[in-house]
């Protein structure tokens, strides 16, 4: 049965809050849906009352909640189910990473996942489907079989694909997703994963040199270079090898031979790995972030980079170049610009600009 929390609700205020501080809506109710039904109860509700709707799956998302409307929480919406014959799963809308790879890391089998573990995996596909296998498996999308949407007026839709899922998403104006099926891929339980460190004004030295290195990368390298903000610079390229041990012993060679100050790439649980990210992206904080998509990152590029990088910002935030190329179907790089600060609102502009300004610096550079 439909459960439905107001204002006046013990919790209301904690399940309304996303994992960004800025965003702070308040919802006339928030709709706790543990089934299909519950989710068509709750879009006939706010038809009836003419409000606005949110889904909230992991709750990271500015769009998860809304102002004054109802919000549809499928938290309880929590189901996995693993058919290991055709290595597919079947999850529920409310599911996030953290869960999806304890199921499937059972089974040594594993999808690409989001790099926050706490992340709604149905948000995260219909979205850029973004993660550290990618360059080996495609993005999250690419691996969707199926799912089932409910569309604003009750009618329950059952995709064969993404592009079926997508199709019934945009044709309904709204729509919810309360199941997403998934290709499995073996995976694991260890891959061959960590970060390499070097002082930070080694930075525009190590970024050249690891894209040389990606250019000629086998596919099942993934991860990216990472320039944070915090005490003294972060200067780090993080690094996975989606096979076995030894060849990925044999890709990471080159980047060790670097001379990193500090090796942390190791035989890691998949898992373990996932969740490399998630204590310096910490909920509850401010957060402004813009991505930029670059070409082949000339000289040029790498210089405006890491200056820009290099300019003072909150301790958590960062600077990710990520490489593109393998199982995607485009080339070049990626570049995502956070800010990431405590929640103080008077820190708001600073903390803009610095990401805005580097989008802006950036923009010569950007793939066409």
């Amino acid at each position: 049965m439909l459960e439905l929390i107001g204002p006046e609700d013990p919790g209301f205020d904690l399940q309304r809050k996303t994992f960004n501080a800025i965003v702070d809506a308040r919802p006339s109710a928030i709709a706790r849906c543990a089934s299909r039904e519950d989710v068509i109860a709750a879009l006939a509700l706010a038809a009836e009352r003419g409000l606005p709707v949110a889904v909230r799956g992991g709750g990271t998302s500015e769009l998860s909640t809304v102002e004054g409307g109802i919000q549809i929480d499928l938290a309880d919406l929590d189901a996995i189910e693993i058919d290991l014959p055709s290595r597919t799963a079947s999850v529920g809308g409310g599911v996030t990473w953290a869960d999806l790879d304890e199921a499937t890391q059972e089974h040594g089998l594993a999808v690409t996942g989001a790099r926050l573990s706490g992340l709604g995996v149905a948000g995260v596909a219909l979205g850029e489907g973004s993660g550290w296998l990618e360059r080996a498996l495609g993005t999250t999308g690419a691996s969707v079989v199926g799912g089932e949407v409910v569309l604003a007026d009750g009618r329950v839709v059952e995709a064969a694909d993404d592009a079926e899922l997508r199709s019934a998403l945009q044709g309904a104006g709204l729509g919810v997703v309360t199941r997403l099926d998934l290709r499995l891929h073996p995976v694991g339980p260890e891959l061959l994963s960590g970060f390499l460190a070097f002082p930070r004004e080694r930075a525009a030295e190590v970024a050249r040199a690891y894209r040389d290195f990606m250019a000629d990368a086998p596919p099942e390298v993934g991860g990216g270079l990472l320039l944070g903000a915090g005490l003294g610079g972060v200067c780090s390229i993080v690094f996975c090898f989606v096979g076995s041990v030894e060849p990925g012993e044999e890709a990471v060679a080159p980047l060790r031979a670097l001379g990193p100050s500090l090796d942390a790439v190791a035989p890691n649980p998949y898992r373990a790995f996932q969740r490399i990210w998630d204590t310096s992206n910490p909920p509850g904080a401010r957060a402004h972030l813009r991505d930029a998509f670059l070409g082949e990152l000339p000289d040029e590029a790498i210089d405006t980079v890491v200056e820009r990088a290099n300019l003072p910002a909150a301790s958590l935030s960062y600077v990710f170049l990520r490489p593109l190329g393998g199982a995607l179907d485009v080339s070049g790089w990626a570049c995502q610009c956070v800010g990431l600060w405590p929640p103080v609102p008077s820190l708001d502009p600073g903390q803009v600009a610095w990401v805005d300004g580097f989008v802006e610096a950036v923009e010569p550079f950007a793939k066409a």
